[in-house]
């Protein structure tokens, strides 16, 4: 990153160094993100390519699902009914109070986190249960003597990092950790609102809390899709 010039303690860059670089793109967003990819390719210091698809077809592959992995649908959809009206109901007790605080805002911003933590939760889990049709399929095409290349929508591996650390910190067994798992209890634990970082902690709200992240590490989900194709298919050590 230092080679690409972005930041330069001299007069040469905006940025002086990469901590300053990091928070004021961070703060501003994918649009400012993308603004840098772009600048960065116009100078020449970056490429973006991808495979031709000249010759490729394209076929739809239903993935049945088993009746276990439904009833693991409709339990995590049900939870996530329940955690997002107890967002709402918090909202509801803390924003009067909030408003003469000045953290509305910062309250409802939780409320978002929910919605897009809830997006990666299912996005999780559809990967998830479309792995034993794609073994079956990439394990056929092996031994047909093809070669075979799996692209993932996410690794999900920021908040598995976190999770890990967590469990680590916990002496809890490190060998598999479910991406599924970790959002939605670092949801619950970081961004549901108590009320407690403004000083005005509603008990209620903390039972509330703890009840759902109980709840969420109860789950039974699939481990970490990339981690379950590595285990079955082969990959490094």
């Amino acid at each position: 990153m230092d080679r690409l010039g972005l930041w330069d303690p001299g007069e040469s860059s905006f940025f002086k160094d990469r901590a300053h670089f990091a928070a004021t793109v961070g703060v501003r967003g994918v649009g400012a993100m993308e603004l840098v990819a772009m600048d960065l390719k116009g100078a020449g210091k970056f490429l973006s390519r991808m495979l031709s698809f000249r010759n490729a077809e394209f076929e739809i592959v239903h993935a049945p699902l088993a009746p276990a992995i439904a009833a693991l649908y409709d339990k995590c959809t049900e939870l996530w009914v329940r955690i997002i009206a107890g967002f709402r109901h918090c909202v509801a007790v803390l924003v009067p109070d909030a408003a003469n605080k000045g953290v509305e805002k910062e309250i409802k911003r939780m409320v978002s986190q929910c919605w897009a933590a809830h997006q990666r939760f299912f996005r999780y889990l559809c990967m998830c249960v479309k792995v034993p049709k794609i073994l079956e399929m990439a394990r056929g095409a092996l031994a047909a003597g093809h070669c075979v290349v799996i692209g993932l929508q996410t690794t999900g591996e920021a908040r598995l990092n976190g999770e890990i650390v967590e469990r680590a910190r916990q002496q809890q067994d490190l060998q598999f950790v479910s991406s599924m798992h970790a959002t939605i209890k670092f949801l619950i634990k970081t961004q549901f609102p108590t009320g407690a970082r403004w000083g005005m902690e509603d008990a209620r709200l903390v039972a509330m809390r703890d009840s759902f992240y109980a709840e969420a590490a109860a789950l039974e989900l699939p481990n970490n899709p990339l981690d379950l194709l590595i285990e079955e298919l082969g990959g490094p050590d």
